[in-house]
Formats: C-alpha cells, sequence, structure tokens
C-alpha cells in the first residue's frame, strides 16, 4: 500500500509538472507572437506614414536679423535690480 501511494504520488506531480511545462511554454510562445504582431503593426505603420529621418540635412541661410541681441559676449551676466517683491507686484499689475 505505501509503494503504490508513493507511486501515484510521484506520477500525479510528474504529471502536473509536465502540464506546467507545457502551459509555461505556451504562454510564451503567445506572448512571442504578440510581440512579433505588434513589430510588424509598427513597422507598417511607420512605412505608411512616410516618416523618413535623415540625420545628414545641411541647414544654411538661418537669417538672424530680426533676432534681439542681449549680450556683447557669451557668459556675461546681467544683474536685476528688481526684487522678489517688486515683480510680484508687476504680475499683479499685470493680472489686472
Amino acid at each position: 500500500m505505501n509503494i503504490s501511494n508513493d507511486a501515484l504520488f510521484l506520477s500525479i506531480f510528474f504529471i502536473t509538472f509536465y502540464l506546467g511545462f507545457l502551459s509555461d511554454r505556451l504562454i510564451n510562445m503567445n506572448i512571442n507572437e504578440q510581440n512579433a504582431q505588434s513589430l510588424k503593426r509598427k513597422k507598417e505603420a511607420q512605412i505608411q506614414s512616410g516618416i523618413d529621418i535623415d540625420d545628414n540635412k545641411l541647414v544654411i541661410n538661418i537669417k538672424t536679423d530680426g533676432l534681439e541681441k542681449k549680450y556683447n559676449e557669451l557668459g556675461e551676466k546681467a544683474l536685476s535690480l528688481d526684487t522678489i517683491t517688486s515683480s510680484v507686484d508687476k504680475l499683479k499689475n499685470l493680472k489686472r
């Protein structure tokens, strides 16, 4: 009786182990298929949208005539005489 119980326990153990192993493989296969399908959809969407990123584009003739020059040299610091309270007062006046 003891041997048959042990054999039954071992057979049930191995059957459940094998079923768990198979279900894990099936789940992983399904996940891999879904990932492959989503990557395929993303590539198709990118092709359909016509987005083409080119890192070799050269931009010339940038006009800076309309820009305001703030400083004579880079790194020059401007001192502000405004305090926090005067800045808050200016904001309150703008709000009105």
